[in-house]
């Protein structure tokens, strides 16, 4: 799993939240992570470097009458510009 807040890794990763306000959540997603994966890990990954998922989760907050979205085939017209660079970037 990646994620731009590197707080949530910490908590993940290490027990040095587990007594903070949210840290029986912590325990909740390690324990879940336990027994339902064979392997996980989280890592921090810089806001510059997830676009299209902060473009996504954007649009999804503003979305008031329709509570999902699903496109098929190519990206939405709003993040597509951010897909093509990210997929440019990446060398794929």
């Amino acid at each position: 799993m990646k994620t731009d807040a590197s707080t949530l890794v910490s908590a993940i990763k290490t027990s040095r939240y587990d007594l903070a306000a949210n840290g029986n959540l912590f325990q909740e997603i390690k324990a879940f992570v336990s027994l339902n994966f064979i392997s996980f890990d989280v890592v921090h990954c810089p806001r510059a470097c997830n676009k299209v998922a902060d473009a996504l989760a954007m649009h999804g907050s503003k979305m008031v009458l329709a509570p999902q979205a699903v496109w098929s085939g190519l990206a939405p017209t709003f993040a597509q510009g951010l897909v093509a660079a990210d997929y440019g970037w990446r060398g794929d």
